[in-house]
């Protein structure tokens, strides 16, 4: 029986400083490059080993994904909101992280893990990330002469007194490390607060919020010499909500087989390189594209034979005329045509205002080339509809 163990309990806290969440950013992004780093090395060490590059590029490219994510929800993510969240699967997601976690973790340190979880949250996949690896960055931080990793995932039924029973995801990390200092456990939450030289202080005030976004809570045991636990409680979607996400997720799939191709895109943006991929791409997937660099250009082109085009996308922010400006003055001309503008400061611009002009769908920079493929589609796929 553990007799000094301390135990620090939180629903997440609400004083957090302003400014928490954008200057933890390198912190994340740190852990992630970490993550890519490494996977490319291994790579580089299996060149003979065609299925361990494969594995090893994977992992980098997920680990990738989870850094643009990450950059994305500093614009979006709202303190009390969950706007972003998507049902999501949870049992595969968290086997792509524990093999993430593989990549870096120190040779001397042992990873045991036990995954027994069924069913959906409702979450984001980066937020998840985020959540995951700065609990095992710091069990990580935690054992500077090797130790073990425990990591536990299971869904269990639990009745907090505040509300009727409730399926929740349970996530448990441990670490046979140096413990936390009985007079400090209440404090490990708090933003800055940390007991490394070269800690910032952010990694636990990030989970700590990311847990309150999910309306969940979270617990730490510790006990000084020995090692501590840090246990998530996160709630699960009810089976209820499973038929409306499968008539949604059919509806995405009819439009991606019923592609309709045969139509022109006028493609604006300031960077070449951008259109450049995006042109080769969208004349691949049997469209014909024209490129604009700017606002004014695409103008001019739309201006000479409106009805040539089928579909605009264009970039925000670009010199001599914005995409915004540009939108109405295309709309102007032709009220109906289908708009996609792309933004990666989506604070500046909300997406409520760009969909009252007439903008058709706000796509998210950076975006993956097979993300503006679909996101054509779908628009095209509505209009024909």
């Amino acid at each position: 029986m553990i007799t000094q163990q301390q135990e620090s309990f939180s629903y997440g806290r609400t004083n957090q400083k302003p400014g928490t969440r954008t200057r933890g950013v390198a912190h994340d992004v740190n852990n992630i490059l970490t993550v890519v780093i490494n996977c490319i090395e291994l790579a580089k060490a299996h060149l003979d080993n065609p299925g361990e590059v494969e594995a090893s590029l994977g992992n980098a490219a997920n680990a990738a994904e989870q850094a643009r994510t990450l950059i994305q929800q500093i614009f979006t993510l709202k303190e009390d909101g969950d706007a972003n969240f998507e049902r999501v699967t949870i049992e595969p997601v968290m086997r792509t992280f524990i093999e993430m976690v593989r990549a870096f973790v120190p040779r001397d340190i042992i990873i045991e893990c036990n995954l027994n979880i069924t069913g959906d949250i409702m979450t984001s996949i980066g937020q998840m990330n985020r959540l995951f690896m700065n609990l095992c960055t710091n069990a990580i931080q935690a054992m500077p002469g090797g130790g073990k990793i425990g990591i536990e995932v299971k869904n269990t039924v639990l009745d907090t007194g505040n509300m009727p029973p409730q399926n929740y995801m349970i996530m448990s990390i441990s670490d046979t490390g140096i413990g936390i200092p009985d007079k400090l456990v209440d404090r490990i939450f708090e933003p800055h607060f940390t007991t490394k030289e070269d800690g910032n202080g952010l990694g636990l005030a990030i989970v700590d919020e990311i847990v309150k976004i999910h309306k969940g809570f979270i617990t730490c045991k510790s006990n000084e010499g020995k090692g501590s636990t840090f246990t998530v409680y996160l709630p699960m979607c009810e089976e209820g909500d499973r038929q409306q996400e499968q008539k949604k997720n059919l509806l995405i799939k009819n439009v991606q087989e019923h592609r309709p191709t045969g139509h022109t895109v006028l493609f604006v943006d300031d960077e070449q390189n951008v259109s450049f991929l995006a042109k080769e791409v969208l004349k691949r997937d049997g469209y014909e594209v024209a490129v604009a660099s700017n606002g004014k250009e695409a103008l001019n082109l739309f201006m000479e034979t409106p009805d040539r085009f089928d579909i605009m996308i264009s970039d925000i922010n670009m010199p001599e005329m914005d995409g915004e400006e540009l939108t109405v003055k295309v709309l102007q001309k032709r009220p109906d045509f289908p708009i996609i503008l792309c933004t990666g400061y989506s604070n500046l611009v909300t997406r409520g205002k760009l969909h009252k002009l007439g903008v058709k769908k706000v796509l998210q920079k950076p975006y993956a080339m097979i993300e503006l493929s679909r996101a054509i589609q779908e628009v095209l796929g509505k209009r024909l509809s």
